[in-house]
């Protein structure tokens, strides 16, 4: 809430993370493993269960934000962008 999160915002991104955490022990994923191609594996099976929130690399910026300065993860925060991210990018340009 001090990054100006509202209530119900935050709370919802807690229960994603949770969501994650939940499924990292389900597969067998720790931190050390965890790189892109694991979360984006985990974005598409929270897909494919028909969630509508929270589905892509942007919901976990603000983990990977969180988590990176910690050195516990083997990827940067921001990867390189998806095909969604480059269309955005060049509506805005």
């Amino acid at each position: 809430m001090r990054q100006g999160y509202s209530r119900s915002s935050a709370e919802q991104h807690v229960c994603f993370i949770a969501h994650l955490d939940r499924w990292m022990q389900a597969e067998g994923v720790g931190l050390d493993a965890l790189s892109g191609s694991v979360l984006e594996r985990y974005l598409a099976q929270r897909r494919a269960a028909g969630y509508a929130e929270y589905r892509s690399m942007k919901a976990l910026e603000p983990l990977l934000e969180h988590l990176a300065p910690l050195g516990v993860l083997p990827i940067p925060p921001q990867g390189a962008p998806g095909p969604v991210e480059d269309l955005l990018g060049r509506y805005r340009g």
